[in-house]
């Protein structure tokens, strides 16, 4: 985790060297425990940003709402739902279950409705994430669970890349196996989030 956090912290700093708002600074790695940029202003970059969502008028909305948090909570929830009972339907398909459904024609379907429940997943993540983006951004579960979706993409990427729906062999079905490993651990992440 402690990788991942440095990862995460290393590509915002590109981010910001890139923009201009930040320039390299010594820093003595032990572990890869310390990770941190300098600003060429003297308030830091990162605190900024945070502030600057806090300070917004909607997430203020958000944070002092007794409806709307958990609302977007229960959003948030259905739409993982809506993408992993997809996910699932497709990858009883690759192990041969319903076999005389043809496996192209559930894909366009599961893979649409899982779309759907992802989109409105990234939408309401978001927006919790901007309501307390200070805190999230320092949270290891919070890290571990986004390390886990660029895994998720990627693993996404190599199943449809290789036409694994079409080969429907061994190497697709281990694809949907660890696709499948990954979401359980995105949606227990997303759990420990409240209690680390």
């Amino acid at each position: 985790v402690i990788y991942a956090e440095c990862i995460l912290k290393a590509l915002t700093w590109c981010a910001l060297c890139a923009t201009g708002k930040a320039k390299p600074s010594c820093v003595m790695m032990t572990g890869l425990r310390k990770c941190r940029f300098e600003c060429r202003q003297d308030t830091d970059v990162h605190d900024g940003l945070c502030d600057g969502l806090a300070d917004m008028n909607f997430f203020t909305f958000l944070k002092s709402s007794v409806w709307a948090y958990p609302i977007l909570e229960v959003m948030h929830i259905f739409g993982i739902g809506l993408l992993l009972g997809n996910l699932v339907l497709l990858e009883m398909r690759v192990f041969g279950r319903g076999a005389q459904l043809d496996a192209k024609a559930l894909a366009s379907l599961s893979l649409g409705i899982a779309g759907v429940g992802f989109l409105v997943a990234a939408l309401t993540g978001l927006l919790m994430f901007a309501s307390q983006a200070a805190e999230l951004l320092v949270n290891r579960a919070f890290t571990l669970k986004m390390i886990l979706l660029i895994l998720a993409g990627c693993n996404a990427a190599w199943f449809h890349g290789r036409a694994s729906l079409e080969k429907l062999d061994s190497t697709a079905r281990c694809q949907m196996l660890l696709s499948g490993f990954i979401w359980l651990a995105v949606v227990a992440c997303g759990r420990w989030i409240a209690y680390i």
